[in-house]
């Protein structure tokens, strides 16, 4: 959970009650004190600091079998580490998750029902736990995992920290192994979005892959392009951000393989659609979710007329299309990012300004240097070296205007305020586009329309 949600209950209480009435079995309400729980970890553990998080799937509790799907989260220490799809037997008392204050703002975080979206109704603290099988979950994920935890391992050897972490949280979407400190001066500077996987960072990996491949038949190169966006997405956890952006990207190689054109508006209807079908809840208690989209729509309707405006600038090493992107995400997403996080960056934009550019590169040789060192860590050498410079320059970036005094500046803003705020943004939106007759698709800006 990168930005914390607020408490809508008073606005969303409908929408959730009538589309998504989920609770978990009678037999999790009824059990009282120490309770024996035999599950299956349904999710790559979560590895922290200070600790793991498990998500475990209840098949029985005190010898009685669940009927309805319901998880349960499991606090325990960093040792002994566990693995997904072991079956365990855990002892200890159920809690039910409470909502809490955020320090920034004093808002108040509606934890239960984010956790309820994914069906996680109870927690269970520093519980004693026997495992008792292994390999009980699909094979597919436990291959997946298995490749993402050798390909960090590989980076961690090849790589010094913290751009080992770095690179991890940028290409796999490890985030929980950056410290605190590297992920609030991210936040502080406004350059957060790079350690999270996104569009931009689906369609960098779906493009290796192409070009990887380039030199087969074009129905075979879209093919792999395709199934390594599958993987991809399931091996990284199937966030909703990257779960909206894969969609997002197998339209458009469906388009391709098609030799028809892509309307970035009609892929991302059909993504959102698809995904509030699966889980409604997403759409008013998933806030990365919200952020995301809010993101994409912004740039997909502001990018264009600032691309119009800005035409006569020349656009030296994609500048001015860096520039148009980051004004445009702005638009929508910053007032819900200031409703969210209480706090706004100052310097955001010309951070990103010199950030985004090696952003690919980074990346890019990040992969390489992962990939090979896996097989010989003298081949991953060079790549090694230039991942860590890269990466290494970033985070210069960031300690850089991260140690201006007020780089970020609190600001509480209300709901009905933001609400206010992006109605007169849409209004002069479409103001401008009858006026002008502006269209999406032929203004060469949106093709970044993928990457938020």
């Amino acid at each position: 959970m990168l930005f914390s949600g607020k408490n809508k209950n008073t606005r969303d209480y409908f929408l959730h009650t009538q589309m998504y009435d989920k609770t978990p079995d009678p037999l999790l309400l009824s059990v009282h004190g120490t309770s024996d729980i035999i599950g299956i970890i349904s999710q790559d553990p979560d590895i922290r600091q200070n600790g793991n998080r498990l998500t475990v799937r209840v098949e029985s509790v005190n010898g009685e079998k669940v009927t309805n799907e319901s998880n349960i989260i499991a606090v325990t220490g960093l040792f002994p580490t566990y693995e997904y799809g072991e079956r365990l037997e855990i002892t200890g008392v159920l809690k039910s998750p409470k909502n809490f204050t955020d320090d920034n703002t004093g808002e108040t975080f509606d934890y239960i029902t984010y956790l309820q979206k994914d069906r996680i109704y109870f927690l269970v603290y520093q519980p004693k736990i026997k495992i008792i099988s292994t390999n009980a979950g699909d094979p597919i994920l436990s291959f997946l995992f298995n490749i993402k935890h050798a390909f960090i391992q590989s980076l961690g050897t090849e790589i010094p920290e913290p751009n080992a972490s770095l690179l991890s949280a940028m290409i796999v979407g490890a985030r929980h192994l950056l410290s605190d400190d590297i992920t609030t001066m991210l936040r502080q500077v406004g350059i957060v979005h790079i350690i999270i996987l996104s569009g931009y960072s689906i369609n960098i990996i779906a493009e290796s892959v192409r070009r990887f491949f380039s030199r087969l038949p074009r129905a075979y190169s879209l093919s792999l392009s395709a199934l390594s966006i599958i993987l991809f997405c399931l091996m990284t956890g199937a966030s909703s951000i990257v779960v909206r952006a894969s969609i997002m990207t197998l339209i458009l190689i469906f388009s391709h393989s098609q030799s028809r054109s892509y309307n970035v508006v009609r892929a991302m209807s059909v993504a959102v659609f698809l995904m509030i079908l699966w889980n409604p809840m997403i759409l008013v208690f998933d806030s990365d979710f919200q952020l995301s989209c809010l993101a994409t729509f912004s740039l997909i309707y502001v990018a264009p007329i600032f691309d119009r405006k800005l035409a006569r600038f020349p656009n030296p090493f994609e500048l001015k299309d860096i520039f148009i992107a980051t004004i445009s995400i702005q638009a929508l997403a910053l007032p819900y990012l200031i409703y969210l996080m209480g706090y706004v960056s100052l310097f955001a934009l010309p951070a990103n300004i010199l950030t985004l550019p090696v952003l690919p590169f980074t990346m890019f040789f990040g992969m390489l240097s992962g990939t090979l060192g896996l097989v010989s860590t003298i081949l991953a050498f060079p790549f090694s070296v230039t991942a860590y410079v890269l990466s290494s320059y970033e985070l210069f970036i960031g300690r850089i205007f991260a140690a201006i005094p007020f780089s970020d500046i609190n600001i509480p803003m209300p709901f009905w305020l933001v609400a206010i705020i992006c109605t007169i943004i849409l209004f002069f939106i479409v103001r401008f586009y009858r006026k002008d007759r502006l269209t999406i698709n032929n203004l060469s800006v949106v093709s970044t329309a993928n990457r938020p």
